[in-house]
């Protein structure tokens, strides 16, 4: 279910994160494409509050994002990924966001309420 030998982001990793500009670049590039994937956007407001919202192609990416096969979605377990990697490397206004986001899921897609604590635990593990 998962990769045992997967590489962890150690505390000193974590320090590199949050401090070289470089990787902070890529990780906004990787989670614009990631939010891409889903169907949502990210948009800075006033030069400063992060928001994120459904993107023009949201409809588009429903059905292998958004839709539940027998009571979940894969995709949903790697939002929780996310929203741990996002505070770990020092993305928390990103992280914030997302998690703001998520919380208005259910009004749309009640099948998604079920992983709003899971995704709330992720973003305060970090």
């Amino acid at each position: 279910m998962f990769n045992s030998q997967a590489p962890l982001l150690s505390p000193q990793l974590q320090a590199v994160c949050h401090q070289d500009e470089k990787i902070k670049e890529n990780f906004d590039r990787i989670l614009m494409r990631f939010l891409s994937f889903l169907g949502l956007q990210m948009e800075t407001i006033e030069g400063k509050q992060i928001k994120i919202s459904k993107a023009e192609h949201f409809e588009t990416r429903r059905r292998d994002c958004w839709s539940a096969v027998f009571g979940m979605n894969h995709n949903w377990l790697r939002i929780s990924r996310v929203l741990h990697c996002l505070g770990m490397v020092g993305k928390k206004e990103e992280q914030r966001a997302l998690m703001e986001f998520l919380e208005t899921m259910p009004k749309d897609i009640p099948e998604v309420r079920s992983s709003i604590p899971h995704w709330r635990g992720r973003a305060q593990a970090s």
